[in-house]
């Protein structure tokens, strides 16, 4: 038994063996409408590969140089090469419309597929039930809807005369009377005037003759034209600043503005093409292939083309359309680090506080001014009636008169006590604007993190919205063979419209966040800017994870420990615990100021000296009996003590004690909030740090069931309710598992502002006393 089932399998191996060494060669022609250039050969080749490798080992397909007619430019043209290559091979591949139209007046003596068909109706190509009908011919039509798209433009930009520009070659193949009612219909509907531009070699050219009052232009598939041309195009479509549109993405890539196609259009062609040739080698009749490619149509933009032709498209398509922006590249990223010294450069929260510390400083000194010297001078000037000009006496009619005044406090406890204290509050100011650049620099971290979350959502929301697209389209599928209702399309068209409004509420968040990490910056960075992300493979997040918590931390005991040293760190230097420290021994003061009051006098110098500059007048001039003495001086010095004030001082006093003791409250108020800070948020820490390995697990397995239940609803094994469920709880699991991250990061800063110590901005010096100070207590504990 043993040995016959080894005989067939000998058998078996020598028949395939056989089959390789007799592949049938299997040759294939090609004429087209394009230029020969590297481009056009590389994608010849592409399909030729592609159809050697559908087709299997059994048969060789080739392509000989003499069996491609390149530049077939009429529809004579066309025939007449189409005659040439039929008879010597297999299958022949028309690849362009006048190839294609030119070719179905010889009638198909050798199975033919067409390619680069736009509208069957308008070329007036075979087309009967999504079938050519014909005999040995097919074609591949990628189904475009030419009202649609012309509609989507006007959405983008609200034109009112259009200039259509049309390949001059496969105009050629166009019904005009079909056509211009096409356009006519077109232009009532949107009322607006539509021109032809047919676009020759020369490109430029027929860009200079565009018809007056053109505001925008629609480029058809120019087949001819290279990537080089169709950038000239876009180029010289932005230098006249007129709105472009496509129906082609690549278009778009080459500066176009807008389009509604599918990316891989070209891909799908091929393999179609592939799939009807191996159809066409096996047996399968052409007429009875289906020609129609549905393509998933998507909205694509180019932001930069926009900007250079001043365009401000709608909201609704810049939030849900697939965005192209070459500037994006050039645009500013910024890295955590260099956002946070932005903050502390520019903040105004931060300047403000730091103002705050120059006043008090200002108060200082002038406080100090009560102690120093006075030194005043003056100079006055009188006269008095000459009945009491007296010589005798030094009174004359006329004087002036300048003094000079010296006074220096020699004691007061008001002016000693009153520098000390604004001391300590300079110190508590201090500490004060300490804590507002820590929180400054909380704010900023969580608005760095919160950017990041938002476009992490963005992301997510977009590749929601792919897969609910991707799943509609799959609906439309089920519906066609019958295996679903329209209710499910209906409700997967609801579905896309509430995941596009989710993408549009994601898009504003970023936008709201930048504004929001930027008003915190004062609005120093650009316009258009963006942020390195933090991986979990990065260097800024093995950073954070090298704290006490994450590197010590293992049982619930190492936590406890942790957390009561955290505890200890905030309760002793936290900026609002010096803050209130200082303010304590400012109160201290002022209420050892007011109890010496009672006993302690003010003592002070006082120096003047008087000199008369000048007389005049009556009793003006000295005499033999009369010397003047122009000069006075006097020293003296003053004791002042108040021997009652009412009640006031007794008044101060109660009120200094009621001061401290309420700020001794409020030391131990804030030491329990500091502690439960702490404690919270460490916990929070814990919490987060789990929770990334967790999500990422649920995140994974959470994709897999939505790709097993996606697989299983293409089958039609499980309903579209399940399917919803399923789509809805993987992108739950991915948003989860991607903030997780950021949740983390989060959760350590408001940990280290709970402390007051951010680890980021300390030096080594601070970082090793810190380390120093965790080894001391976990030793002695």
């Amino acid at each position: 038994m043993l040995a016959k089932k080894n005989l067939q399998l000998l058998i078996l191996f020598y028949l395939v063996s056989l089959s390789c060494v007799f592949a049938q060669n299997t040759p294939i022609g090609i004429v087209t409408d394009f230029d020969r250039s590297a481009i056009v050969d590389s994608v010849i080749q592409v399909m030729v590969n592609e159809i050697d490798r559908t087709t299997g080992a059994s048969r060789e397909v080739t392509l000989a140089a003499d069996d491609i007619i390149y530049s077939t430019q009429s529809l004579s043209q066309a025939a007449t090469n189409y005659n040439l290559i039929a008879p010597k091979v297999s299958l022949v591949i028309l690849i362009g419309s006048v190839s294609t139209k030119g070719a179905l007046s010889t009638g198909f003596s050798t199975p033919t597929i067409g390619l680069g068909i736009y509208d069957p109706g308008l070329q007036e190509i075979p087309f009967n039930n999504g079938k050519s009908g014909v005999s040995n011919f097919s074609y591949i039509w990628a189904a475009q809807n030419f009202r649609k798209e012309i509609e989507q433009f006007n959405r983008l930009h609200q034109f009112r005369n259009l200039t259509l520009l049309v390949d001059e070659g496969s105009a050629i193949t166009f019904n005009e009377e079909k056509a211009g009612k096409t356009l006519d219909s077109l232009s009532q509907s949107l009322s607006t005037i539509i021109n032809v531009v047919p676009v020759g070699n020369d490109a430029l050219a027929s860009l200079q003759s565009l018809p007056p009052g053109t505001d925008a232009v629609y480029v058809t598939e120019l087949y001819t034209k290279s990537f080089s041309n169709i950038r000239m195009i876009a180029d010289e479509l932005k230098r006249q600043k007129l709105p472009s549109f496509s129906a082609t993405k690549w278009h778009v890539d080459e500066g176009i503005l807008g389009s509604i196609s599918d990316d891989n259009g070209l891909d799908q062609a091929i393999r179609k093409l592939a799939i009807m040739a191996d159809g066409v080698f096996t047996g399968e009749r052409l007429q009875d292939m289906p020609v129609v490619i549905n393509h998933k149509q998507e909205f694509y933009l180019n932001l930069q083309t926009a900007r250079e032709i001043g365009l401000s498209p709608p909201f609704e398509i810049i939030f849900t359309a697939n965005l192209i922006d070459g500037d994006a590249r050039d645009q500013p990223y910024y890295s955590l680090e260099e956002i946070m010294q932005k903050a502390l450069e520019a903040n105004f929260d931060i300047k403000v506080s730091y103002r705050d510390i120059d006043l008090a400083e200002q108060e200082i000194i002038n406080a100090r001014s009560a102690l120093l010297p006075a030194l005043d001078m003056s100079v006055a000037g009188a006269q008095i009636n000459d009945e009491r000009a007296n010589p005798a006496i030094g009174s004359s009619e006329r004087t002036l008169t300048g003094q000079l005044r010296l006074t220096q406090l020699l004691y007061s406890e008001e002016a000693i006590a009153g520098v000390k204290i604004l001391h300590h509050l300079m110190k508590a100011q201090e500490f004060d604007t300490e804590s507002d650049i820590l929180a400054v620099l909380l704010d900023t971290y969580t608005s760095y993190f919160n950017l990041l979350a938002a476009k992490t959502n963005l992301l997510v929301q977009q590749e929601n919205l792919k897969n609910t697209k991707a799943n509609l389209e799959l609906a439309k599928i089920r519906v066609t063979l019958g295996s679903s209702s329209k209710a499910e399309l209906y409700r997967w068209e609801s579905e896309v419209a509430t995941a596009k409004q989710s993408v549009v509420e994601a898009q504003t968040g970023v936008i709201s966040t930048k504004l929001q990490l930027n008003t915190f910056l004062a609005n120093t960075l650009e316009d258009e800017f963006d942020i390195e992300d933090i991986s979990i493979d990065g260097e800024t997040f093995r950073e954070f994870q090298s704290g006490a918590m994450e590197e010590f931390v293992k049982t619930p005991d190492d936590f406890g420990k942790v957390s009561d040293f955290l505890v200890q760190e905030a309760v002793t230097g936290n900026p609002n615990k010096q803050f209130l420290l200082e303010n304590i021994k400012a109160t201290e003061r002022e209420q050892l100021q007011n109890k010496r009051l009672f006993f302690v006098p003010q003592v002070a110098l006082q120096a003047q000296t008087d000199q008369i500059l000048d007389r005049g007048g009556k009793g003006s001039v000295e005499t033999p009996e009369v010397e003047f003495f122009d000069n006075s001086w006097q020293v003296g010095l003053s004791l002042n003590y108040s021997l009652f004030q009412g009640l006031n001082r007794k008044a101060n006093i109660e009120k200094s004690n009621l001061q401290l003791e309420q700020l001794n409250y409020s030391r131990q108020q804030l030491d329990l909030n500091l502690e439960l800070a702490v404690r919270s948020r460490a916990l929070e820490l814990l919490n987060t740090s789990t929770n990334i390995g967790f999500s990422k697990i649920a995140s994974d397995n959470a994709r897999d069931n939505y790709a097993l239940v996606r697989d299983n609803y293409q089958q039609g094994l499980v309903t579209i309710t399940q399917l919803i469920d399923a789509q809805q709880a993987a992108l739950n699991a991915r948003l989860a598992y991607a903030l997780s991250v950021y949740d983390y990061l989060q959760a350590h800063v408001q940990l280290e502002f709970a402390i007051g110590f951010f680890s980021g901005f300390a030096t080594e010096e601070e970082l090793n006393a810190f380390e120093e100070r965790f080894s001391q207590f976990v030793s002695d504990n």
